[in-house]
């Protein structure tokens, strides 16, 4: 016997009230945004284009209530932020220099800088104060796309790509580039349409094979090593979201949201399942991995967003176009999960009967798993037609209950039926009004 926690969720068909507020105090005027980075103790940095130059660093330490504006040796600007903590922050530039202040943007100095080849850098991260990596384009068709790493927090930079993605370059600015971990990363070549992937940190790299159907993609963004979203093309007709939670084995197609520009997708934190995802003009939720999502209206007309990140599963931040920056500390006003407590299972497999049944209109249904797996919790109605999905996401071993409100179904029987590694069991449950 073991102790794991059981987790009550509960599911509303209520229509979302969305709760984003504007916080722009002390923000530069600007028209695009560039990037945006968190750290976890809720330090914010921003990049913007603003009208002159040079183009400051935005940071706030208090969730984007009050800015502070402070120049870098860089006229640009950066093309990638990240941000360890308030004091130690690093951005990269398309000019093939990495710059760092270690107390909080009012010093900076160069860490790195290639004066003779200039590789335009898109992607920085740092894992620690120590450990970080910096991705850029391949400065000609016979080289490879540059990857520098640093073990002393950038002091020292090596190059540690000499023969992999030979010519590449991202699509865009740093949605193409992941690194979920310091081992695993995926890069996106636009030159070969091809998606690399390394596990030895950069070293070295292989093609992941894509689904039918991908062409071009156009976003990554990964939860951990195995679970992520692809984007692929941009073009109206031909836009596409996919699905991997086996580190790019296989692809799942999901659903089409919209034809316009793809612009980011956040995962919370602790939750594979409850994806934010925004095409610039709309923002949208989903709280079943990407297989159905709701439109959430923060402001009339477009949004213009660029970027997404969430601190935790509450605060999150949107920075967009035309002098706009959004902060939510109740993740939109959208409740996913209420209530933990910790309690005995077996260490098996097993699907209980829901209670109550007959039901109306409310039933619990649990479920317990002795190893972590992928687990998906759907309801049939006799015909054999999917009505709504549950769980779809990985989970960790334990017990688990879910609350399933069938207020708009009619009465009669229906089917639940749990998938979690090779165990399927499906048991029945009546609607009675």
């Amino acid at each position: 016997m073991k102790k794991y926690l059981l987790m009550t969720i509960f599911l509303l068909n209520n229509n979302l009230y969305p709760q984003w507020e504007l916080r722009i105090n002390g923000l530069p005027n600007w028209s695009v945004a560039d990037p945006l980075s968190v750290a976890e103790d809720s330090t914010i940095a921003v990049f913007v284009r603003t009208s002159y130059f040079p183009r400051p660093i935005s940071i706030s330490n208090n969730l984007g209530n009050l800015w502070t504006n402070y120049n870098t040796p860089d006229q640009w600007g950066g093309s990638d932020i990240s941000v360890f903590d308030k004091r130690n922050i690093w951005f990269c530039t398309g000019e093939g220099k990495v710059y760092h202040t270690s107390d909080g943007g009012i010093n900076w100095e160069v860490q790195f800088k290639d004066t003779v080849n200039a590789p335009f850098f898109n992607f920085i991260k740092f894992f620690d104060k120590d450990n970080g990596i910096v991705v850029g384009d391949a400065i000609s068709a016979l080289s490879p796309a540059v990857i520098l790493k640093t073990t002393d927090g950038g002091n020292n930079w090596i190059s540690i790509n000499d023969n992999y993605l030979i010519g590449e370059f991202s699509r865009d600015v740093f949605f193409p580039i992941e690194f979920p971990s310091l081992s695993v990363g995926y890069y996106y070549g636009s030159r070969n349409n091809k998606l690399y992937k390394t596990i030895d940190g950069g070293n070295s790299w292989q093609i992941v094979s894509l689904s039918d159907g991908i062409n071009k993609a156009y976003m990554l963004k990964f939860y951990n090593e195995n679970i992520g979203i692809l984007v692929s093309d941009i073009h109206p007709g031909n836009d596409s979201i996919y699905r991997t939670i086996n580190g790019g084995d296989s692809w799942t197609k999901l659903s089409l949201l919209t034809n316009t520009n793809h612009h980011d997708i956040e995962f919370l934190p602790s939750s594979p399942s409850k994806i934010w995802f925004t095409d610039h003009d709309h923002l949208f939720f989903s709280a079943d991995t990407g297989n159905t999502w709701q439109e959430v209206t923060v402001i009339s007309g477009s949004l213009e967003a660029r970027n997404i990140e969430f601190l935790n599963d509450t605060i999150g931040f949107i920075l967009c176009d035309n002098g706009k920056f959004f902060t939510t500390e109740n993740n939109g006003g959208i409740i996913t999960s209420i209530g933990e407590k910790e309690m005995i299972v077996a260490e098996n497999y097993f699907l209980f009967q829901n209670y109550p049944n007959p039901f109306n209109p409310s039933t619990k249904i649990s479920w317990q798993s002795p190893v972590c797996s992928w687990q998906s919790l759907k309801i049939y109605n006799v015909l054999g037609k999917e009505v709504a999905i549950l769980v779809d996401e990985e989970k960790p071993a334990g017990t688990y209950e879910i609350i399933w409100h069938a207020t708009n179904l009619p009465n009669g029987v229906y089917f639940y039926k749990l998938k979690t590694g090779n165990f399927i069991s499906t048991k029945k449950m009546i609607l009675l009004k």
